[in-house]
């Protein structure tokens, strides 16, 4: 979870960036607190971090898993992570395709990103929908009509990231505060 204002910018799919906002002015608090202040400011940014990659990984649908698999918390600095989605298709089964898109206006930004990246090729998502069909049993004859439905009508949106970020980032800035409260009673308390 890496954030544009401090650490808020969580990279989804590739390209896909949101940010927690308004959490500098919670971590600068941490300031006065020396080392262990900026020690825990740290523990709570990458369990928040964690804590979103994990939801968004529950969320996410599990055909073969590889989308599951391909979310990850990175750190990129003291204080900022990135949480990622490294499947090609993070982005579409977040969105949905065709008629059936559908995005946040916190995301619109990087829902158009999509759009401009290299899409793969009729024969790879033939490819693609044939190895599906294998794993649940219908005969692979049924690939050709299933993906030209899917080119005609769509795809439904199958949100994981964007519930996972929106919980985790609320959770994150009341723990900063609750952190903030509990270094202040202590610091008041050795006085």
């Amino acid at each position: 979870m890496h954030c544009n204002e401090y650490m808020g910018e969580s990279l989804f799919s590739n390209f896909l960036i949101m940010k927690v906002t308004g959490v500098n002015k919670l971590l600068k608090q941490f300031d006065q607190f020396g080392k262990e202040g900026a020690k825990v400011a740290a523990g709570e940014t990458e369990a928040a971090a964690r804590d979103i990659a994990g939801t968004a990984t529950r969320l996410a649908p599990a055909n073969f898993g590889k989308l599951r698999q391909s979310i990850q918390p990175e750190k990129i600095a003291k204080l900022s992570w990135e949480v990622q989605a490294m499947a090609a298709y993070a982005g579409y089964v977040e969105f949905g395709t065709g008629s059936h898109v559908s995005v946040p206006k916190e995301m619109q930004e990087q829902a158009n990103a999509l759009r401009n990246l290299a899409k793969g090729s009729f024969d790879e998502a033939l490819d693609s929908i044939r190895d599906w069909c294998r794993a649940k049993g219908i005969d692979e004859r049924a690939a050709y009509p299933i993906l030209m439905s899917i080119l005609k009508e769509g795809l439904l949106p199958q949100p994981y990231l964007w519930p996972a970020f929106k919980t985790g980032s609320e959770k994150f800035v009341k723990n900063l505060t609750n952190s903030i409260d509990i270094l202040t009673k202590k610091l008041n308390n050795a006085r």
